[in-house]
Parts: C-alpha cells; structure tokens; sequence
C-alpha cells in the first residue's frame, strides 16, 4: 500500500491562500492572535493604519516608529528610574566628552597658543576677554543670574561661531593681567621686540598643508593638539565634511590667516 502523506491545509481566514502553520492559521494571522488574541487585527505592516501600539493613539509619533512620543517618553523615563547609576554616569561621561570638544574647538579658534606668552599646552590655556567685563557677561547666559560654567561658556561660543573680543591666555598671564599686569607684556613693551611664540622644529608640513599653502602656525592651530587632527583639516579642504565644530575652529584660522 503507497504511502498517504498528509496536505497541508490553508489558512481558515477569508480571501487568506497562504497555509496554516498553527489553530488553522497561516503564519501571519498566527502571529497576530499570539501578539494581540485576535488573528484580525493588525498592529504593524503598510496595511496597518498609523495608530501607537501602546496605547492606539494617533500620534504624534517620532519619524516612522510605531510608538506616540508620549509612550515613548514614559518608557524612557521609566527605562531611566530602573537604570538611574547607570544613566547618570552615561550623562556624565558624555558632558566630559562635549566639554573637551567644545573647548578644544575655542581654543583652536582663538590662535591655539596663549597671545602672551605662547603657551601652547592645552590644559594650561584659558578664554580672556579682552576688554574686561566677563563676569557681567557670563551673568547674563543664566537665568537666574549667576555666573555660568565653563561647559556653558564655551557651548556659547561654539554656538555663536566664536564671535571677536576673546583672546587666549594661559592661565599665569590670565592671573597677572588682573593683577597688575602681566610681566611677559612689561618685557616686550621695555625691550619693543614682540614675543613670538616659538613652533616645535620637529613639525614637519603634511603633502596637503604645502597644497594648500598652509604656514606652520595654521597648522599647529588646526591640529590643536590632535583634537582638530590633520586628516580632519585635510578632509574639511578637499570638500568632505567634518562636524560643526572642527569646521568653525578651521574656518576661523583660515579667516585669520587670510
């Protein structure tokens, strides 16, 4: 006697030709029941009208998600409450992270080397208003009239493309100038020779820096100690794109220079 082998039979929902894999349903109606108990309803597809499959509002939802924004903030925060440590150390480390870019960005902007005395160590260097009155300044970027932080500050700046009157000072030329003046500018008003600050004779021109005509000075203040790094320079000169701070502090060198 031949052997009789079972057909599979089609899904038991209307105008549906696919075959059953569970209960008499295809695998997508299958789906269906498992997810919301009824093998009709549809919760995601192009048929599936745009409805939060949370709580089956109507929006107004985040890009192409199936998920209101309101759900998906309250799954945030709930996600956040569960999390809190680890949230936390998230936001800190990446406050460090914008700091450090923002305020390489500035210094890069502003010359890269303190205008006193050429310091060029970027831990030692500092943003000097160059007219006074950065106190009442910086009272005025808060709401409540306190003054505001270097994290602030420096966002500020990078915000406003690095607007003029700032300088860069390190941070012994900063102190002296509020009291009683600096003494690198007492020697080189005394001698009148100009104190320039001195590149490193080890730094060779990339290929792309004699290209462009670059100088030693432009290229040290683009690479601003590996922050703004040449390949970010070469990139941003050949047309490609870099972010928006490395484009502003190379912009503002460029501009200097030109």
């Amino acid at each position: 006697m031949p052997r009789q082998y079972r057909t599979r039979s089609t899904c038991s929902i209307e105008h549906c030709t696919a075959l059953a894999v569970g209960r008499g349903w295809c695998r997508k109606h299958y789906g269906r029941w498992k997810r919301t108990g009824d093998p009709r309803k549809v919760t995601m597809g192009p048929e599936c009208p745009r409805i939060c499959r949370i709580c089956g509002s109507n929006g107004p939802f985040f890009k192409t998600g199936r998920i209101c924004k309101k759900c998906n903030g309250a799954r945030g925060a709930k996600w956040r409450s569960n999390h809190a440590a680890r949230e936390r150390e998230n936001n800190r480390r990446s406050a460090r992270e914008c700091h450090r870019r923002n305020r390489a960005a500035v210094v890069a902007a502003y010359g890269g080397h303190c205008a006193c005395c050429g310091e060029r160590e970027l831990v030692f260097l500092a943003i000097d208003y160059k007219e006074g009155g950065g106190s009442t300044h910086r009272r005025s970027l808060t709401r409540n009239g306190e003054i505001c932080g270097s994290y602030n500050f420096y966002g500020w700046l990078v915000r406003n493309g690095f607007p003029p009157g700032f300088q860069v000072l390190c941070h012994n030329c900063n102190f002296a100038k509020s009291h009683g003046g600096c003494p690198h500018a007492a020697r080189k008003k005394s001698r009148g020779v100009p104190l320039v600050p001195q590149s490193p004779a080890t730094l060779r021109l990339p290929n792309w820096a004699q290209r462009e005509s670059l100088s030693r000075e432009d290229v040290l203040c683009i690479a601003a100690d590996a922050v703004v790094d040449p390949r970010t320079a070469q990139r941003y000169l050949s047309g490609g794109t870099v972010k928006t701070t490395s484009r502003l502090a190379i912009e503002r060198i460029l501009q200097k220079r030109g």
